[in-house]
């Protein structure tokens, strides 16, 4: 998850604005990286779609990664962040990684992203 978060952040850094010469080439390396950490079953779902906002894949927002296992090689991975919510990250972020069974070393790859936690505990 670090370094999904960390690849992704590059990315917003290498190209720090919106213009139409930075949003198709980094929405191009997001993409990139979003085909190498996610699994490729869940489709276009998180694929990237936007640049030049704020970087909410910043590593020095995070507050805390608390990682749970069900034994089944399968893991949560919950981010909180440590700064006031942004327009896209208003809340903390539970991934699903699953072992991508395609590959030959049983990589574990994002399967899914939970997003509503705090909206939906009132």
């Amino acid at each position: 998850m670090l370094h999904y978060y960390r690849d992704i952040s590059l990315v917003n850094r290498k190209y720090p604005s919106a213009d139409e010469d930075s949003f198709w080439p980094a929405l191009s390396e997001k993409e990139t990286i979003y085909r190498r950490y996610w699994l490729g079953t869940v489709g276009d779902r998180w694929k990237p779609a936007t640049h030049g906002e704020t970087d909410d894949y910043d590593l020095e927002r995070l507050k805390a990664i608390t990682v749970m296992s069900d034994l089944n090689d399968r893991y949560l991975v919950r981010i909180s962040f440590k700064d006031p919510p942004t327009e896209l990250n208003n809340h903390d972020v539970v991934y699903l990684l699953d072992r991508d069974k395609s590959s030959e070393n049983g990589t574990f790859r994002i399967a899914w992203e939970y997003t509503d936690l705090n909206e939906s505990a009132g």
